[in-house]
């Protein structure tokens, strides 16, 4: 499947809509009091940065919001996630792209926005917001995590097929996925950026008893060394000549998790 084009999206049609027509064509002025910014959003207050909010609020003072959002009705919204009518309260229209743009119109004390109003783009929201997220500022990386995790499931795609669509690589979908099984007092520390990404993908495909000792050791989080007598195994040559015996030789060279890692690689284009 092709990647989610976000520009071809300015072409979208318009329904009919009492707001004056923008000036920016084929989208409507709509009202900022009747807008409500995504509340399944993955970028978060702390994702944010003040002094950018604050940058793109006087460029739209002085100059409008020049690129319309794109926003589905509220009722299309709720119908695929009914959970969330407390966070919408009046609102008539759902931000899909564009929710730093609202924010920013908001502080601006703007009245109305452009934008173009599309319901089929819910089916994808979770991959639209995984590209716009990345073209920009970049999410934290469990909020991408989550939200990969969200589009794979909301999709029913695969990790290969996601991130060609996504414009990333399979590995990164990978790594990406593996911050998902920290225990919670590690995913702390990987928000606090005293946990790194490598150090979080590695130690969260351990068990939790695992993860909860080296969590209490604290920074800078060391994986348990492995035995000498495990790096030797790994380095063992596999026999030649013989399937059966290689096939037994890799089972005892790599877990269950990294062989199915393994073929998973092999197999993608």
């Amino acid at each position: 499947m092709a990647k989610v084009n976000l520009a071809a999206l300015a072409s979208t049609d318009v329904p009919d809509s009492d707001p004056r027509t923008a000036r920016t064509a084929g989208a409507t002025e709509l009202p900022v009091d009747r807008l409500a910014v995504n509340p399944l959003n993955q970028r978060t207050d702390s994702d944010e940065d003040a002094d950018e909010l604050e940058a793109m609020a006087e460029t739209i003072r002085a100059h409008g919001v020049l690129q319309p959002l794109i926003v589905v009705t509220t009722s299309a919204f709720l119908a695929s996630y009914p959970d969330q009518a407390g966070a919408l309260a009046d609102a008539r229209w759902v931000t899909l792209i564009g929710n730093r743009r609202l924010v920013a119109a908001r502080r601006a004390q703007l009245r109305q926005v452009p934008a173009i109003v599309n319901d089929g783009q819910l089916g994808s929201m979770y991959e639209i917001m995984l590209v716009e997220n990345g073209n920009r500022r970049e999410l934290s990386p469990l909020r991408e995590a989550e939200a990969i995790a969200r589009a794979l499931d909301h999709e029913g795609i695969t990790q290969d097929a996601l991130a060609k669509r996504i414009g990333r690589t399979g590995a990164h979908v990978t790594y990406r996925l593996q911050l998902l099984g920290l225990i919670p007092a590690l995913r702390a520390a990987l928000d606090a950026k005293t946990l790194t990404v490598e150090q979080g993908r590695e130690i969260g495909r351990l068990p939790d008893d695992e993860q909860e000792q080296i969590a209490a050791a604290g920074p800078p989080y060391r994986l348990t060394p492995k035995p000498l007598n495990d790096v030797k195994r790994r380095s063992r040559s596999l026999p030649k000549g013989d399937p059966a015996a290689a096939a037994a030789s890799i089972r005892e060279l790599y877990s269950g998790d990294e062989l199915a890692e393994l073929i998973r690689l092999l197999q993608s284009d």
